[in-house]
């Protein structure tokens, strides 16, 4: 069900072009949905523990108009980040 409601979401917040910010604790889940959004080509920044190019993964994603999606672990992305593009965010 909750895959279901993810997609539904991802839609709706596509149809009205708004960006979207995904936040999960489980990378194997960040895995899945990073993959669904190549899959589908829509473009997106990553953010996770391992991630070297922090600054550069936000930047991307406030800034460019093709970057549509932002996928964060919690521990990662939980403090200190400025997501200002995004309106919609699924947790």
């Amino acid at each position: 069900g909750k895959w279901s409601l993810f997609l539904e979401l991802m839609r709706e917040a596509r149809e009205s072009e708004q960006k979207v910010v995904v936040f999960s604790q489980y990378l194997g889940m960040l895995d899945i949905i990073e993959q669904y959004l190549t899959d589908h080509k829509i473009g997106f920044a990553s953010l996770r523990g391992a991630t070297q190019n922090r600054k550069e993964q936000i930047q991307l994603f406030n800034q460019d108009p093709s970057c549509q999606v932002f996928v964060g672990s919690l521990q990662a992305s939980g403090l200190g980040i400025d997501l200002t593009a995004a309106s919609v965010v699924i947790h």
